[in-house]
């Protein structure tokens, strides 16, 4: 239950995210094809108003499709004047193929900006290709079809890049807006309902990969007893034997199955001006402490707006170098959200990581929410003329190849962190 409840928290918020999307999408005009639980194949879906909503087999949260997110142009039809070449390669005894004239047609209008004329000359270049189909490759000639179908449907004057930019931005600033909300519904109702309070036990909740306490031996699960040869008797004591050490050596004795046993000697290393094991004390509830609706709302402010600024400050140092060993990934999220799950302190973790999705998604950063607003704003400011398409394919390429540099460095941390001692 412990691993399957940060699962599902983290389920929940990529799905309202992507709901948020669609919502705000149906609600200013956008084509908003596909809205899925979970990702497709779909295992049951339904049509309704012109959106297929559907149950998808990988549960990944959320899925929807928004008609047009990127702005149609001629190279979109290299295939189709292959399938136009081929037909007029094989038109026999001098007759002319009608595929050539109607992709012309069509390309022009492209060039031209008439975008409200494509799907009428899409259903034409279709009927052509039709009469053609004889004369053309199997594969040529579905591969021309669905080219055409997809072109037609992103020159419908419902698509994303169609719409007024302060339609663009809504929709895509809606995914990140939901987290945030949810994060501060979420917040206001954890201090309403009650925050536990918690104290620290002798039981060990985290050992760090290749520090001091991990090489002496020590395992999460352990109960410390003793610190060199003394009874320890609340958590505090190891902190001030650690610091009085002072470098030296120190021995710790756990109780492990049942059964003490000692560890090997092991000097703390300095960390900041203090010296650390490496080590995480598990923790137990000892109380409720509960707030009022007005009090609660305050609270849930204050804490996500110090949350944000502490964001901000560790996203500036990661992209300076700094801090990268804090990185982390699905995987480590799931797993130090686990003793929360116990402890009852889950909902406010559960905020924070819907509070990050939020700022993260607003980088500005294709092929992030916040690259989207980025583009959208710059097209505002360029008095309505969109930035090319080369120029957007070129900037996801460099923010996709930045996330996968974050996303194996954030990976490479967690699998040290789970390896433990």
């Amino acid at each position: 239950m412990s691993l399957l409840v940060p699962i599902l928290g983290l389920l929940f918020l990529i799905l309202i995210h992507e709901a948020g999307h669609f919502l705000v999408a149906k609600a200013v005009g956008a084509r908003a094809t596909k809205f899925y639980v979970g990702f497709p194949p779909a295992v049951a879906r339904r049509q309704f108003r012109g959106t297929e909503y559907g149950l998808g087999a990988i549960p990944l949260g959320g899925y929807v499709r928004i008609v047009g997110m990127m702005r149609p142009q001629v190279d979109d039809l290299y295939r189709v004047e292959d399938a136009a070449e081929e037909a007029a390669l094989r038109a026999e005894g001098g007759r002319l193929d009608e595929l050539t004239p109607a992709v012309r047609e069509l390309s022009g209008a492209m060039r031209a900006g008439r975008f409200s004329d494509v799907p009428e000359l899409v259903e034409r270049a279709l009927e052509a290709l039709e009469v053609e189909r004889p004369h053309l490759h199997e594969r040529t000639h579905a591969q021309a079809h669905k080219d055409l179908l997809r072109i037609a449907e992103e020159a419908d004057p419902r698509a994303y890049w169609r719409l007024a930019v302060w339609r663009r931005v809504a929709i895509i600033f809606a995914g990140p807006g939901v987290n945030i909300a949810a994060a501060f519904l979420i917040l206001a109702g954890f201090f309403m309902v009650g925050i536990p309070q918690l104290e620290p036990t002798r039981q060990v909740a985290a050992v760090v990969a290749s520090s001091p306490a991990a090489e002496a031996g020590l395992q999460r699960g352990d109960e410390i007893v003793a610190v060199d040869g003394r009874p320890l008797s609340e958590p505090a004591g190891i902190r001030d034997a650690v610091q009085a050490a002072d470098g030296r050596p120190i021995t710790l004795t756990v109780r492990r199955d049942g059964a003490e046993r000692t560890l090997e000697p092991q000097a703390a290393r300095q960390v900041e001006g203090r010296w650390q094991l490496g080590l995480q004390f598990g923790t137990e509830r000892v109380g409720t402490q509960r707030f009022g609706p007005v009090e609660s709302t305050r609270l849930a402010f204050e804490n996500l707006t110090g949350a944000t600024e502490a964001t901000l400050v560790r996203l500036k140092e990661i992209a300076f170098g700094e801090g990268r060993e804090d990185l982390t990934t699905v995987v480590g999220i799931v797993d130090q959200s686990r003793p929360t799950v116990s402890d009852g302190s889950y909902p406010f973790v559960l905020a924070m990581i819907s509070l990050a999705l939020a700022i993260f998604n607003l980088l500005p950063f294709m092929p992030l929410d916040g690259g989207h607003i980025l583009f959208a704003l710059i097209e505002r400011a360029r008095g309505g003329k969109p930035v090319s398409r080369g120029v957007v394919s070129r900037v996801s390429v460099v923010g996709i190849a930045l996330m996968l540099m974050l996303f194996f460095v954030g990976l490479s941390n967690d699998v040290t962190r789970l390896q433990g001692p």
